[in-house]
């Protein structure tokens, strides 16, 4: 997902534009993915999985993936705490604040009272945008939007300046920490929460984008290839792995061969300018697109192919107009005097 910070960060540095592609392929692959868990339809049950892993999480790796890179090609150097964690706050609360209130009121109306999940001491994991990640530990909430991994990028948003350092000291270093990470996870019940929303998982393949911007591999032309015909071949045949790796092999694989054609994709003007809207306002329509799956799926029941293609562009186009919505509320609100007074207290420029 792509926050406005984001946005005027990178503008600072190089412009890597094909990072926008991947970007806006992983939020039209998550709808799909969405789309599908909520038909009944054959049809759209090949959107679900591959062989080596369902396309959730592997799309889902790519952001994190994508956020690692995006992070450390804006701040690789020691991060000034007070002002990095207020505009990594900017990024995400105001618009999530927005989206959920929208939902809380109309849900709120549905059952009558204000306070219908439970007392108010519910709503706590919710205001922190923990709800969804902690769902399992803590099922009584106020969870209306988001999904789980907005509460894993919140918590790698707190832990960067601790993974940069170790980016920055271990180099390379850092894969041998990863797959010592990933093979304990996997061997270990010490924990509860599910291996792939494990923060260990998902700090590891935030560090692994991180890497690939320390070093721009993402310029090396025969890598590219290789996750070009890694990607393909995972597509149709399973390796002997857990697929907790093998995402982790087709996020990496599947981010190449994305940069790749972004390269080529981006150059064309009316491809440049939908995918440059889709991947800025990622973040608004990952707030919003589960819930409209949810209603339109719910109204027409699509089965078939066509209508499954229908729905899938009806939710595009939904999805767009309510983050164009809800981003230029926040946008309006964050302009307004007293925002601007708060922010020159974190932000002394």
């Amino acid at each position: 997902m792509k926050t406005e910070t984001d946005t005027v960060a990178i503008q600072k540095h190089e412009k890597i534009v094909s990072v926008d592609f991947v970007r806006a392929i992983g939020v039209i692959g998550i709808i799909m993915f969405h789309i599908s868990c909520h038909t009944d339809g054959h049809a759209a049950k090949f959107l679900l999985s591959t062989p080596n892993g369902n396309w959730g999480g592997i799309f889902v790796n790519i952001f994190f993936l994508v956020s690692g890179l995006v992070l450390y090609h804006n701040h690789s150097e020691s991060v000034e705490l007070k002002k990095f964690y207020f505009k990594r706050w900017k990024s995400i609360f105001p618009l999530f604040y927005i989206v959920w209130f929208y939902r809380y009121i109309k849900t709120a109306v549905v059952y009558g009272k204000l306070f219908y999940s439970g007392p108010p001491i519910y709503l706590i994991l919710t205001l922190l945008g923990m709800d969804g990640y902690l769902a399992h530990r803590f099922p009584q909430s106020y969870y209306l939007v988001g999904e789980w991994f907005l509460g894993a990028i919140i918590l790698l948003y707190i832990l960067y300046p601790l993974l940069l350092k170790v980016v920055n000291t271990l180099g390379y270093g850092v894969l041998f920490v990863i797959i010592l990470g990933c093979i304990w996870i996997e061997r270990t019940d010490f924990f509860t929460i599910t291996i792939s929303y494990n923060l260990i998982y998902c700090a590891s393949v935030f560090c692994l984008g991180m890497l690939i911007s320390k070093y721009q591999l993402y310029k090396i032309g025969k890598l590219k290839i290789l996750s070009v015909l890694t990607f393909v071949f995972m597509l149709f045949f399973p390796l002997p792995l857990s697929h907790n790796y093998t995402r982790i092999i087709m996020c990496i694989s599947g981010f190449f061969s994305l940069y790749q054609l972004g390269e080529y994709f981006m150059k064309a003007g009316l491809i440049n300018k939908i995918v440059t809207l889709i991947s800025k306002l990622s973040f608004p329509i990952y707030l919003v697109h589960h819930f409209i799956i949810i209603e339109l799926v719910a109204q027409f029941n699509p089965i078939a192919t066509v209508e499954i293609s229908c729905i899938f562009l009806a939710v595009m186009v939904v999805s767009v107009i309510y983050a164009c919505f809800f981003n230029n509320i926040s946008l309006f609100l964050m302009n307004q005097p007293v925002f601007r007074k708060i922010e020159k207290f974190f932000i002394t420029e």
